[in-house]
């Protein structure tokens, strides 16, 4: 890793960090993504825009990761198993 004023070239990308240090921002090629954090502590976007296109992450009352939505409107929910391994992903549809 290669570092910048405030950023760092990583595996090709250049990324960016906010004053918390987290990764802000990354450069891929012409591509380029925006991570948007909804508190100063806590590690976990709250959406994260790449061009036009977004996904946000929607919590459930216990603050952990029930689903996801994208721009295009699709939802994606995140269900727990009864031994919390790793959680399947499901698409919703919606009327």
């Amino acid at each position: 890793m290669t570092s910048l004023a405030g950023q760092a070239l990583c595996c090709g990308a250049l990324i960016a960090l906010d004053p918390a240090r987290r990764i802000r921002s990354w450069t891929d090629g012409s591509s380029t993504s925006i991570n948007h954090f909804t508190s100063s502590s806590g590690d976990s976007p709250a959406s994260i825009v790449t061009g036009t296109a977004w996904t946000r992450s929607i919590v459930g009352i216990d603050g952990s990761l029930v689903a996801s939505q994208d721009s295009g409107g699709a939802v994606t929910l995140q269900l727990a198993t009864c031994t919390a391994a790793s959680s399947p992903r499901r698409p919703v549809e919606v009327a």
